[in-house]
């Protein structure tokens, strides 16, 4: 699971304990990276390159897919991993141009990941649906001990009956229902957060986590890009990063498969300036020295405290 805090944040707020407490016990519990050279002048393009690992391709206006093969697709071609195993959210609108496969020949769209943009992972293909019907009432915690009483009492009685790969309601159900419900419950449609997209990004995260169980997931969140109206804007975005960090970490230790086996990173596209501007905001110009630094953090089964990354 990778959290690419995007948009351009400084590497030194990142690991500020004061705003991202949380990235810096990862960086204390496994691989830190916190100098990492980008020569990009946008965010965009620095996505493109820590997403395919080169920075060779012109910079060509219109924000072209890329002609490199990316994180993705390289995951997809082994024999083993599905479309389902590989997930891409993006806290951007669904206007934006498509990181998730190249135009490579040998690549492209056949490998590419699943994406969730916008309002979320059921929310685009359901949207009209949900206008229709309306959603669901949330779902109160009680209900659930008793749902799972009645589904044990129909089990011992329909369960000679039915062949042995039919669904008969066990856990596993109920965690994916729980999942659902959530996401599509009426309180989704109400976000109380600093940067709205960046919550709903979260969420669309949070509930793949537990419908999906992917091979890998990069969530990107991009609400640092205010900085440049507002250093204020800035940090509450960094700090709701961080909140989202907390949030992947308690769901991948709530599921059993997924704690013994997930590795959490956490990543920057780009820098930022090292002081604020005339305005109060924070620019991203190519002169600074902290613009052209990238972070990248590392934690998780398979991976040593103290670890560097090869040149």
């Amino acid at each position: 699971v990778l959290l690419v805090v995007g948009g351009g944040a400084r590497a030194s707020d990142v690991l500020d304990p004061t705003r991202m407490p949380r990235a810096v016990a990862l960086a204390e519990a496994g691989l830190r990276a916190d100098a990492l050279p980008t020569q990009r002048p946008n965010a965009w393009l620095a996505l493109r390159d820590l997403l395919t690992g080169r920075e060779d391709e012109p910079e060509a206006p219109g924000r072209p897919r890329t002609a490199n093969p990316t994180l993705f697709e390289a995951l997809r071609l082994l024999p083993d991993v599905s479309a389902e195993e590989v997930w891409f959210v993006d806290a951007g609108g669904a206007g934006e141009p498509g990181l998730e496969a190249s135009t490579h020949p040998a690549y492209g769209a056949s490998l590419a990941a699943r994406v969730a943009r916008g309002a979320g992972a059921f929310g685009e293909p359901l949207a009209g649906f949900l206008e229709q019907m309306g959603r669901p009432l949330p779902v109160a915690e009680q209900v659930w001990p008793l749902l799972r009483r009645l589904r044990d009492v129909n089990r011992r009685a329909v369960g000679p009956f039915l062949p042995g790969e039919v669904e008969q309601g066990l856990a596993e159900a109920e965690r994916v229902e729980r999942a659902v419900l959530q996401e599509l419950d009426r309180k989704a449609g109400f976000v109380k957060a600093a940067h709205p997209a960046d919550e709903r990004a979260v969420r669309a995260a949070l509930t793949l986590l537990a419908v999906h169980r992917p091979r890998l997931l990069v969530l990107r969140v991009c609400g640092a890009e205010t900085a440049h109206q507002s250093i204020e804007s800035y940090f509450a975005a960094l700090r709701q990063a961080d909140e989202a960090l907390g949030r992947l970490q308690a769901a991948i230790a709530a599921d059993p498969r997924l704690a013994a086996s997930t590795a959490l990173g956490v990543a920057t596209e780009m820098g930022r300036n090292a002081k604020p501007d005339a305005s109060g905001g924070l620019g991203a110009t190519e002169e600074s020295p902290t613009r052209r630094q990238a972070l990248l953090l590392l934690a998780g089964p398979g991976v040593k405290p103290g670890s560097k990354p090869k040149a």
